[in-house]
């Protein structure tokens, strides 16, 4: 979204972390902008049984944890963790938003990013209230497929059955009966344990 030429010429430093180690945690004062460089960050709430909700799972050229940058409520709402080994720049909040002031573009770009995201958000939660576990999992391939503009092509969906069950509010036996009746039904095809739409 945002290259990262930019960011390092307005001063973005770059931070290393491995797998599971925390970016920062829900709550913290929200104090930069991050955008992946190398791997994958996931953004998660933790409820008090220990379940976990995936609020976002984000990749190399995106950009995490920004909404808070821009409300009054300057803190963030989720906890933010390296999935994979990560390489991240981070720019502190005032410099980037100069690079927002000096090019409309990036600007236009991340108004976009935050409008899809919040798409998402609604879809996910219209699918969650009521429906069948195998039509909140179809609901979701459906919205990843189309958000990678791969309509007419077979899609692979890159995600765990740990993920897909964060991300729908099912367990994780709940997502594996539910793919199996997919498949079963022609909803999608399963190859060597990857779920293709």
């Amino acid at each position: 979204m945002i290259n990262a030429s930019i960011l390092v010429k307005h001063g973005a430093t770059q931070r290393k972390y491995s797998k599971g180690k925390i970016i920062f945690f829900e709550g913290n004062k929200a104090t930069y902008f991050f955008l992946v460089t190398e791997g994958k960050v996931k953004m998660i709430n933790t409820h008090e049984n220990g379940k976990e909700f995936i609020q976002g799972l984000f990749y190399a050229g995106q950009s995490f944890g920004e909404l808070p940058l821009f409300t009054d409520e300057t803190i963030y709402p989720a906890t933010a963790i390296a999935e994979t080994d990560i390489t991240v720049l981070q720019l502190e909040k005032m410099r980037f938003f100069e690079v927002l002031k000096t090019n409309f573009n990036l600007h236009f770009e991340l108004t976009k990013t935050f409008a899809e995201r919040l798409r998402f958000k609604s879809l996910l939660n219209k699918e969650i209230s009521g429906h069948t576990p195998e039509h909140r999992l179809l609901a979701l391939f459906h919205y990843l497929k189309n958000n990678e503009k791969k309509s007419h092509e077979e899609f692979v969906i890159n995600l765990t059955r740990q993920e897909l069950a964060n991300l729908t509010g099912l367990r994780v036996e709940t997502v594996i009966r539910a793919v199996k009746k997919l498949e079963k039904e022609g909803g999608i095809k399963l190859i060597k344990r990857k779920i293709y739409l």
